[in-house]
């Protein structure tokens, strides 16, 4: 099998872009490392400047306990009151009861 000189010049042409592939191709690897390094970097960047979540306050937690108290007797009230209003209601009935007089002939 003979070269041709035309074949040689066609190789020659060609050897710059396949060189050009295998170098992209051995590169790519090394540039996806570098770009997901960067993008790490950017997220505990990110994360540095971010203050973390603080914990209740012990006077939030103290307000928050105390706002519940005050509501709960509140509630207790309001309860003792509807109990004793239906008290007073049941007597007025019986009172009411015992003065009619019903005739029935």
């Amino acid at each position: 099998m003979s070269v041709r000189a035309i074949d040689i010049q066609v190789i020659a042409a060609k050897a710059g872009d396949v060189e050009r592939v295998q170098q992209t191709q051995h590169q790519q690897p090394q540039t996806q490392q570098q770009q997901f390094a960067a993008q790490l970097q950017q997220e505990q960047e990110i994360k540095r400047k971010q203050a973390p979540p603080s914990p209740k306050s012990e006077e939030a937690k103290i307000r928050d306990e105390a706002e519940g108290s005050k509501q709960r007797r509140y509630l207790t009230r309001k309860r003792k009151e509807e109990e004793e209003k239906e008290k007073r209601e049941e007597e007025l009935v019986e009172v009411e009861e015992g003065q009619v007089i019903d005739v029935r002939v």
